[in-house]
């Protein structure tokens, strides 16, 4: 019975170093854990908000992650952004849909834990899932692994039928587990025939 929160939301490192402020969620059963955390960040350019929706704070911090992927793969087939910024209203669609499917409330997904973390991820030259994202845009490969990369596939197989409903998720799971190096047009197909 250890009391536990969970921290997320938007915390780019670059920004923070350079005397930015950040903000994020606590996820906490019980709410004196948040007042605890907030007093471990009072000193700092952190703001923290509490949720007592830990699922749904969980399942955004993850989904941020596998949408921000996409825009990175926009990015890195330079599609601009209006093709961007189409399948960023898209990505927080599903985002929320899944969220609530999965057992969240839809207003996390809406929140800082989720479209707030979302666009901070996916516009961010500091992100690591955009970052890799653009590389597969790039080279139709990704250079690394990031988060994002390896729950978009996750997130497929615990939907099961209902993973149909989430076009750009299960794009993106395709993406992420061809065999093979993905051609530019190949990318272009996969993500534009919405």
């Amino acid at each position: 019975n250890q009391p536990f929160a969970l921290l997320a939301g938007h915390f780019l490192a670059e920004e923070i170093k350079n005397g930015l402020p950040a903000f994020g969620v606590v996820a906490a059963k019980n709410k004196r854990v948040f007042g605890k955390m907030k007093k471990l960040f009072a000193k700092t350019l952190i703001r923290l908000e509490y949720s007592g929706d830990i699922r749904g704070v969980a399942l955004s911090a993850s989904l941020k992650n596998v949408y921000a992927l996409l825009l990175g793969i926009i990015d890195g087939l330079g599609l601009g952004l209006n093709t961007k910024g189409f399948l960023a209203a898209r990505a927080a669609e599903e985002m929320e849909e899944i969220v609530k499917i999965l057992g969240g409330k839809h207003i996390t997904a809406m929140g800082t834990a989720g479209l707030g973390d979302f666009v901070t991820t996916g516009f961010s030259p500091h992100s690591r899932n955009r970052g890799v994202g653009e590389t597969i845009g790039k080279t139709g490969q990704p250079a690394g692994k990031s988060e994002g990369f390896r729950s978009a596939s996750v997130f497929v197989r615990r939907l099961g039928k209902k993973s149909k409903n989430f076009p750009l998720l299960v794009k993106l799971a395709k993406i992420n587990t061809s065999n093979r190096r993905l051609s530019k047009s190949d990318l272009k197909k996969i993500l534009i025939n919405y």
